[in-house]
């Protein structure tokens, strides 16, 4: 049964519901400026696109792996789908960058980095104004390169 059927419009709690949804869904998560939360991946479940990424890398994708090719644009890995997926990628790398020098002789937690990475992203206030220096595309929206992106200095 699809949702919604048997409602009437007029019932006041389910327009005020699907309001709700709806400002919900334009919402921008990461603070204003940061875009609508968006992902690439369409109607294919996260669990399907890590199986196909998985028989094109002949391997077990990694987080990082995955994350970027939810939150890139037609999975070009060129641009990323908003501002906040392209600010948790680029601290991703930063931080794996990071550990891996530091411990030449032992191996890196990546789900441990990634799942530090990613709160501390989302609350991260100051962070809008490091994107400002990115391009915009030509249609107005913001792009996000990852060649750009690795160029940027974190504020800590």
């Amino acid at each position: 049964m699809k949702r919604g059927v048997g409602r009437q419009p007029s019932d006041e709690a389910f327009k005020k519901k699907s309001e709700q949804m709806s400002a919900n869904r334009k919402s921008e998560v990461g603070g204003p400026g940061t875009d609508i939360s968006l992902h690439s991946a369409g109607t294919i479940s996260a669990r399907q696109h890590g199986d196909m990424l998985e028989k094109k890398l002949k391997r077990h994708p990694t987080r990082k792996e995955m994350f970027r090719h939810l939150h890139i644009h037609g999975h070009d890995g060129q641009t990323f789908v908003n501002q906040r997926s392209a600010i948790i990628y680029v601290e991703l790398t930063r931080r794996l960058e990071e550990m891996s020098t530091q411990s030449l002789s032992t191996s890196i937690d990546e789900d441990a980095i990634y799942l530090e990475v990613v709160p501390e992203v989302k609350e991260r206030v100051g962070y809008h104004r490091i994107i400002s220096s990115v391009e915009a595309s030509s249609s107005g929206g913001p792009a996000y390169r990852p060649h750009e992106l690795e160029e940027l200095q974190w504020d800590h």
